[in-house]
């Protein structure tokens, strides 16, 4: 693959966005959903959006002090 990414995690990244309807995310949501760490998650998304599976549609405000959050759109 492309992506350097195995099948399993392609088609269970694929049938977690169809469970939820998911369209935007953030990479923590998509973490929680997948059962990993963030970390990670990250570094899955960041494949992921080499090859051109994944864009940044934007950035998340939060109330609390911090970073925004990335929000990812899946293009599979």
């Amino acid at each position: 693959l492309r992506s350097q990414i195995g099948m399993n995690t392609l088609k269970k990244i694929e049938s977690i966005i169809q469970e939820y309807a998911i369209e935007v995310t953030t990479p923590q949501k998509m973490a929680e959903l997948m059962n990993m760490s963030s970390r990670n998650m990250n570094r899955l998304l960041g494949k992921l959006e080499d090859c051109g599976y994944v864009k940044v549609a934007g950035k998340e405000t939060r109330c609390k002090a911090g970073r925004p959050s990335r929000l990812i759109r899946f293009y599979f």
